[in-house]
C-alpha cells in the first residue's frame, strides 16, 4: 500500500467518523423534537377532550334549559338564592311530572323546584289534591311564596 491510498483511508474514516457523528447529533436532536412534539400533541389531547366535555355540558344544559323555558317565566328560575335544583333535575321532574300527574307533592326545600312544579302543572291544567313545600328556612319559604305569586296559585 502506498502513502496516497493509507492516507485516503484515513481521511475517509475521519470523515466518516465525523459524519457519524454529526448524525448522531442529527438523531439525537430529532428524538428531543419528537419528544417535545408529542408532549404538545397531549397537552393538546387533553384541552380537546376538556373542550368536548365542556361543549357537551353546555350543549345538555341549553337543551335542557330550552326545555324549562318553554314554562313561559318571566324571569330565570336558576338565579334564585340559595342551593337551587339544575337543569337536568329540573327537566326530568318536567317529565315526571308529566307522565305521572301526581296528586299529592310533598318537597324537602322549596325555591325554584316549588316554582316549576307550580308552573309545570298549571300548564298540564293538573292541579294536586295536595303541594306542600317545607323549608328549614323561613326566608327561602317566603322567597318562595313571593316567586310563586305572578302564577297566582294558592299558597
Amino acid at each position: 500500500m502506498n502513502t496516497f491510498t493509507i492516507t485516503l483511508a484515513i481521511l475517509t474514516l475521519v470523515f466518516l467518523a465525523g459524519f457519524a457523528f454529526k448524525v448522531r447529533q442529527w438523531v439525537k436532536a430529532i428524538r428531543i423534537d419528537s419528544n417535545r412534539i408529542e408532549a404538545q400533541l397531549n397537552q393538546l389531547h387533553s384541552q380537546t377532550n376538556k373542550s368536548i366535555e365542556s361543549i357537551n355540558r353546555a350543549t345538555q344544559e341549553t337543551v335542557n334549559a330550552v326545555c324549562i323555558s318553554s314554562l313561559g317565566f318571566q324571569f330565570p328560575v336558576f338565579c334564585f338564592q340559595g342551593p337551587s335544583i339544575d337543569t337536568q333535575h329540573a327537566r326530568a321532574l318536567l317529565f315526571h311530572l308529566q307522565e305521572r300527574k301526581p296528586k299529592r307533592i310533598l318537597e324537602l326545600g322549596s325555591g325554584s323546584s316549588t316554582v316549576i312544579i307550580a308552573r309545570a302543572l298549571q300548564l298540564l291544567h293538573s292541579s294536586p289534591e295536595l303541594h306542600i313545600a317545607v323549608d328549614h328556612e323561613l326566608r327561602f319559604l317566603n322567597n318562595t311564596k313571593n316567586w310563586l305569586a305572578p302564577i297566582r296559585l294558592n299558597t
